[in-house]
């Protein structure tokens, strides 16, 4: 039983068709054909004796709470709860498992049969789409209170993009850009290649001390309009890689991601921790 607790989504198979369910409506899906695409995605837990009846009430509570519930849906629900079909296997667990299981069912059932709440807007997806082209390098200029207190207010971060990243959400997916990050030596603003690699130094994330090197790459999710406002553009370029890189053997390409929150924090954090090259 891929359970952990007595609550209808302490179930893997119940979270899985909740996520499923809802990502099929962000995807812009009618209720019908998210219905229709679970069906055809689960017919294996469908027929199963302990799973069928766990994806018929989770189905049909997330329709309910949405104000989307099928009547079949209903139908199937109800017929396994007053059939007490999911409790047989909570016997094993002992008498105050099954007593509290109990309890999260009847409240379900008490749900199914009131008045359903009125439908829920399900926003759509929104997909991430990065601008730059491979080589685009942008300056973005240190303002903040915490450079001034690190002494680094003035200086440029500079940001290489050399790759793209790829991210399936529903049926599309977002598009991320790989970068570099630099630092400029002084407070002028780099314009050529051979200023970008020679006055600018590369930003250190991670040591590793086995290797005695040092992660670099990171994946940036930059949505504040704030930030991106600040980004100018140098020029599109290919810059010298780090020769004290550590390159990771799934296509190098790092864990780590730089998003808008703390965005010149969290770089100053690895300037201070790691130093720069």
């Amino acid at each position: 039983m891929g359970a952990w607790g007595t609550g209808l989504y302490q179930d893997d198979v119940a979270e899985d068709i909740k996520t499923d369910y809802i990502n099929f409506l962000k995807e812009g899906k009618t209720n019908q054909e998210a219905y229709d695409k679970l069906i055809e995605d689960n017919q294996t837990i469908i027929n199963d004796v302990d799973d069928g009846p766990i994806f018929w009430i989770a189905l049909a509570d997330t329709q309910w709470k949405l104000g989307r519930l099928m009547p079949y849906v209903k139908k199937q629900a109800l017929k396994y709860l007053d059939e007490g079909t999911d409790l047989l296997k909570w016997e094993e667990w002992g008498k105050s498992f099954l007593n509290r299981r109990v309890k999260v069912l009847n409240r379900l059932k008490d749900h199914l049969l009131t008045a359903m709440p009125a439908e829920k807007k399900v926003p759509l997806y929104k997909y991430f789409r990065c601008k730059w082209n491979i080589g685009d390098t942008y300056a973005y200029r240190l303002e903040s209170d915490y450079s001034k207190l690190h002494n680094l207010y003035g200086q440029y971060l500079i940001i290489y993009k050399f790759d793209e990243y790829t991210s399936e959400k529903g049926n599309d997916y977002d598009i991320f850009p790989y970068v570099y990050t630099k630092i400029t030596k002084n407070f002028e603003l780099p314009k050529t290649l051979d200023e970008v690699n020679n006055e600018c130094t590369f930003v250190r994330y991670l040591y590793n001390p086995p290797t005695q090197l040092f992660e670099y790459r990171t994946i940036n999710v930059l949505e504040s309009s704030k930030i991106l406002k600040k980004m100018i553009f140098v020029g599109n370029f290919k810059i010298d890689f780090p020769k004290d890189e550590l390159v990771k053997k799934d296509n190098g390409y790092p864990v780590r991601v730089m998003s808008s929150p703390k965005f010149e924090e969290r770089i100053i954090n690895s300037i201070i921790k790691l130093g720069k090259k």
